[in-house]
């Protein structure tokens, strides 16, 4: 067993290593801001650290916006139809969550 995860902090760690751009500004701003860490409570909580980034930078409104992209959705003619069958149903599946 694979035992380089288990402790939330490294968790979230590891997943900031791997942020860019507004995200990682985000995170590395509140850091920065913030000497105790103690009082970054997403720092030591992978559930709330996931709570933060889909609240700051997840979709607003997923079933509209699955909707939408339904709607637009087109079989390109080089394309083929099991394609444009697994786009729809990963589409669908978005829209009824």
């Amino acid at each position: 067993m694979h035992t380089s995860f288990l402790l939330d902090n490294i968790k979230v760690s590891f997943t900031l290593s791997y942020l860019s751009g507004t995200a990682r500004q985000w995170f590395q701003t509140l850091m920065e801001a913030e000497p105790d860490w103690s009082l970054l409570p997403w720092l030591h909580d992978f559930a709330l650290f996931l709570l933060e980034l889909e609240d700051n930078f997840g979709v607003l409104d997923p079933v509209n916006e699955a909707a939408e992209e339904i709607e637009n959705l087109i079989m390109a003619s080089n394309s083929q139809i099991s394609k444009y069958n697994v786009d729809f149903v990963h589409l669908r599946h978005a829209r009824l969550a």
